[in-house]
């Protein structure tokens, strides 16, 4: 019986490396899918618990930090659908003790107020912290694509 769980253990944790993802890694992608969900249902309190209050959120070019005020219009947006979800891809992430630090590449379609289609493009980086326990985000900066001309 010993050799069985010792096997299972051995397994588990060997796949978990082999798929080359953490417990941290998996919390912060389970942190992100919540955060999605509150935001898409306007569940405040429920944001309020995920996102730090006083978090830094840097969109655009040239880069500037959105009020609250911004940043509520941005999940009214969201929440209504004009706010498209972001796919992401060339995800890198560090854990440095309770610090998470996770790049990547993003595409989102939004839809203008006609209805029209309209695609963004570019990286973000955000910051996570373990706060009594539990991880927040705490920052985000996020760059648009820029298409270089030579």
């Amino acid at each position: 019986m010993k050799q069985i769980l010792y096997a299972f253990a051995f397994i588990t944790v060997f796949t978990s490396f082999a798929l080359g993802q953490s417990k941290i890694e998996q919390e912060i992608i389970d942190l992100e899918k919540k955060i999605e969900a509150a935001e898409m249902a306007g569940d405040m309190a429920t944001l309020n618990k995920l996102v730090d209050a006083d978090g830094i959120y840097v969109v655009g070019n040239p880069s500037r930090v959105l009020s609250k005020e911004e940043l509520e219009r941005r999940r009214a947006a969201r929440k209504e659908g004009r706010m498209g979800r972001e796919i992401e891809s060339d995800v890198v992430t560090k854990i440095y003790g309770n610090t998470v630090i996770k790049t990547s590449s993003f595409k989102r379609i939004d839809k203008t107020t006609d209805g029209k289609e309209s695609t963004l493009e570019g990286r973000h980086t955000k910051t996570f912290v373990k706060i009594n326990g539990q991880w927040k985000l705490v920052a985000i900066h996020g760059t648009p694509k820029v298409e270089v001309k030579r």
